[in-house]
């Protein structure tokens, strides 16, 4: 999941794309269920103001950026769903890359 924040009002067509840049980046890094699954929400918070939160169907890290011998880690890793629910799993992790 990824939050955004947005203190300027942006369009409907300019969240679209950010959801779409949003996925295709990520989809360098892992699997997804599908592009057409990830989702906007949209809330207010008095102190940050409107916030974006982008949920992304990942299914699993994708093998190159797993941890082997050191090339990178994943961690803090937290399952918001685990697919009972809504049949996606909605997690949040960290993923780190170690300078080459």
């Amino acid at each position: 999941m990824l939050l955004l924040s947005d203190r300027c009002a942006v369009s409907d067509e300019v969240k679209q794309k950010i959801v779409k840049n949003i996925a295709r980046t990520l989809s360098d890094f892992v699997e997804m269920e599908s592009k057409d699954k990830v989702q906007l929400s949209v809330s207010t918070d008095s102190d940050l103001g409107t916030i974006y939160s982008v949920t992304v169907p990942v299914q699993r890290v994708k093998a190159e950026y797993q941890e082997v011998n050191g090339a990178g880690t994943i961690t803090n890793i937290e399952y918001k769903d685990t697919g009972e629910r809504s049949g996606c799993v909605d997690v949040k992790f960290d993923f780190y890359v170690p300078d080459e």
